[in-house]
């Protein structure tokens, strides 16, 4: 009892017309995907409104470009600041933001590692600080920081080392005040 070609399943799975048609229907799905979730969310464009309608146009530029630091309120300045820490001492540097506004920073200490912190806190108190890098055993980093809300953004540094250490900080970019404490 044989079986004839056109009654083989796997044949008839593989025949020329449904490859095309799985074919023809997997790109009316990756289409649909395309302009309904990929679109609003990488370009901001919607032109079905969907991606409106889940969230996903919100995605789209949520980090604000570089061009805002040609076109922010108030004058781009720079800052230095040279700061000794004592063994066990910690200090915090940082830069009153709007937000939006950017900056370009680097800093290196002597050599000793040392605990840092990058942070923000916003301008009610009531709202808990924002933390945006944690590393222990650096002696250098460099950057740049767009503020994600208005309010102090910039720097925590700890000597645990038994040395005393010397950090220097450089910034420059779109804030209205620098300052150590």
């Amino acid at each position: 009892m044989s079986k004839s070609a056109s009654e083989d399943p796997v044949r008839t799975a593989l025949s020329t017309t449904n490859l095309l048609l799985s074919t023809a229907g997997a790109a009316v799905v990756a289409l649909a995907v395309l302009v309904t979730v990929v679109a609003p969310a990488e370009y901001g464009y919607d032109p079905t409104g969907i991606g409106q309608r889940l969230g996903l146009d919100a995605l789209h530029n949520t980090v604000p470009s570089a061009s805002v630091l040609w076109h922010a309120d108030g004058g781009r300045r720079s800052d230095s600041a040279r700061i000794n820490l004592a063994p066990g001492e910690g200090v915090e540097v940082k830069a009153t933001m709007q937000a939006g506004q950017q900056l370009l920073f680097r800093w290196q200490s002597d050599g000793s590692p040392l605990h840092l912190e990058i942070h923000g806190d916003h301008l009610d108190s009531s709202i808990p600080y924002s933390s945006y890098w944690v590393e222990n055993g650096v002696d250098r980093g460099e950057g740049g920081l767009t503020a994600p809300f208005d309010g102090y953004h910039g720097w925590y540094w700890r000597n645990d080392t038994a040395q005393p250490v010397v950090v220097t900080v450089d910034v420059e970019g779109y804030y209205s005040f620098f300052a150590s404490n």
